[in-house]
């Protein structure tokens, strides 16, 4: 509660001037709809729709390497191959139509190679909830992320 209040007046600017603010915002609507889903594929989903809304700039063909080069500089809980394993997902689920659950097992146990896609998942669910902290504590790492122009002048891909 503590933390809530601290970080309050900051998270609420984002929404009392979502114009400025739209790709943050936009992302914190993403997350909050992706959090309430169950099913891992959609979650993932949702979640990388939230990323990309923060730290992708409107070229496609650069999607992943915006996502492999920009996640783990932005979050700390992120290394480059666990920003690539998160990305690859994504495409899995998305032009794959892969379930989540690749490898099904007969005795209820799931897969090693499914667990870490579960945690790819997680990961990307903490790296979020890191991005957006630091935007709320630093209101100029927001500025950029709501810049366009200026994300790719600063961080380049």
């Amino acid at each position: 509660v503590d933390q809530m209040a601290h970080l309050w007046a900051n998270y609420r600017l984002f929404f009392l001037n979502e114009p400025k603010y739209r790709r943050i915002v936009r992302a914190l609507n993403y997350f909050d709809v992706g959090y309430h889903i169950s099913r891992a594929e959609h979650r993932h989903l949702t979640f990388h729709a939230a990323l990309e809304s923060l730290i992708c700039t409107k070229e496609p063909k650069k999607n992943r390497l915006e996502v492999t080069t920009r996640l783990p500089k932005f979050s700390s809980c992120v290394s480059t191959a666990q920003a690539e394993a998160i990305y690859k997902l994504c495409c899995e689920i998305k032009h794959e139509a892969a379930p989540m659950f690749r490898h099904p097992t007969s005795n209820g146990v799931t897969d090693p190679r499914d667990v870490a896609r579960l945690k790819d998942t997680e990961l990307l669910e903490n790296a979020l909830r890191d991005i957006f902290r630091k935007s709320i504590l630093d209101p100029d790492f927001a500025a950029k992320l709501c810049k366009v122009k200026r994300l790719r002048k600063e961080d380049p891909v």
